[in-house]
């Protein structure tokens, strides 16, 4: 799972590419924030799901059908960790 400068800038370019910025954020600034992103889910349409193996405890949704996004959910931070393809991602 360690990614390279080059990697990193590849997905930065996937990113540009598709005219879509993800921000990570912490919800430390105040309960009240962080009891609100609780609550909310994404659709299943988004096809949320925890991953296994070399990812544990990771998560990994559906931007797009083959556009996807890794995250890592903490007790304080949503940390979003990797965008690309199915191919991308897992090869």
């Amino acid at each position: 799972m360690k990614k390279t400068l080059k990697s990193q800038r590849k997905e930065v370019k996937t990113l540009k590419n598709y005219g879509t910025l993800l921000i990570n954020y912490s919800t430390k600034r105040n309960s009240r924030q962080k009891e609100t992103l609780g609550k909310k889910k994404l659709s299943a349409k988004n096809k949320p799901h925890k991953l296994s193996g070399n990812w544990y405890p990771h998560f990994e949704c559906h931007i797009e059908p083959d556009w996807l996004l890794i995250y890592l959910i903490t007790d304080e931070s949503l940390i979003l960790v990797r965008t690309g393809t199915h191919s991308d991602l897992f090869r």
